[in-house]
């Protein structure tokens, strides 16, 4: 299935509130356990992003588990598209035509009611999908 376009999503809040406890926790451990002091430059500086990057993915867990409005994401990576579904006139008629077709040979009497029905479940899951 394909979809163009984007949409807006977030995580939910039972999600959101887990992470905001995990993150808290996270948090605790890294301030109590680093040694500032003991590491060199690029030791802290790691040390800063990491807490930067553990303080946003706080802030964005607080707010969606939170509070009313929480932040949304922009998904645009959306690629569904329903394989052999109806999306324009054509398509449409073809289906149509398939059918009545079938309808046609039970009516003359070429297949039999096990035959149509097999037939017509087949051309309605080309269609629609099972």
């Amino acid at each position: 299935m394909k979809l163009r376009g984007s949409s807006k999503t977030r995580e939910s809040r039972y999600n959101a509130k887990v992470g905001f406890i995990v993150g808290i926790g996270m948090l605790i451990i890294v301030i109590t356990n680093f040694n500032f002091s003991g590491a060199g430059v690029s030791g802290k500086v790691f040390m800063v992003l990491i807490l930067f990057a553990l303080v946003a993915g706080l802030y964005q867990s607080y707010r969606n588990g939170f509070t009313v409005n929480g932040i949304e994401h922009e998904v645009t990576d959306h690629d569904l598209r329903l394989e052999g579904a109806i999306t324009s006139g054509n398509s449409s008629v073809d289906f149509a035509k398939k059918l009545r077709a079938l309808d046609n040979l039970k009516k003359e009497g070429l297949i039999d009611e096990k035959e149509y029905f097999q037939k017509r479940e087949d051309i309605l899951d080309e269609d629609w999908g099972k």
